[in-house]
């Protein structure tokens, strides 16, 4: 399996889907939220599931200083050949022009049956998101103050940093 592109176009994203030397889809896709400026577009960052059943494009927050967006995740079902959204990053409800604030992180850390994945941390707490059914719950509140989750290897848990005023512990 091979996933090329991650260029923008005048359509949005182009992403190809390619099994040996064989294209088996292309994929173009956008989001209302960035501006029509090619000065302007988000990072994207790329990441397999475990068994690369799943490819997720995360197209990061920030595209300039003073132009904050909600993270996105997108997802490639290989399986099924099929790219959805998969999660819009929450965003503080208050923003103060010309100040850097938070975005939510929607990086995914995969449970080993790549059914759900856990993201987020800081400011805006600890999400799973159910990947067959897109329902997300959440797995610590925003005054936990936790970061980089972790699933473990066999599934039954999940591990994340915690930090308070320069010291750090790891929760369960």
């Amino acid at each position: 399996i091979i996933v090329s592109g991650g260029s923008f176009t005048d359509e949005g994203y182009e992403l190809a889907l390619w099994e040996d030397d064989v294209l088996i889809k292309n994929f173009t896709f956008s989001s209302d939220q960035w501006p029509n400026n090619p000065f302007h577009y988000p990072t994207p960052y790329y990441e397999f599931s475990p068994n690369c059943n799943k490819f997720a494009i995360i197209l990061s927050g920030w595209t300039g200083y003073e132009y904050p967006g909600r993270e996105e995740l997108w997802l490639l079902d290989i399986p099924l050949r099929k790219l959805d959204l998969a999660v819009l990053g929450r965003e503080l409800s208050i923003g103060f022009p010309d100040f850097d604030f938070p975005v939510q992180s929607v990086l995914p850390n995969w449970s080993p049956n790549e059914k759900e994945f856990v993201f987020g941390g800081g400011e805006f707490g600890l999400e799973i998101i159910n990947t067959e059914t897109s329902k997300r719950r959440w797995l610590a509140g925003p005054k936990y103050t936790l970061f980089k989750p972790q699933w473990s290897p066999s599934g039954r848990w999940i591990a994340a940093e915690w930090e308070n005023e320069g010291f750090y512990s790891v929760f369960v």
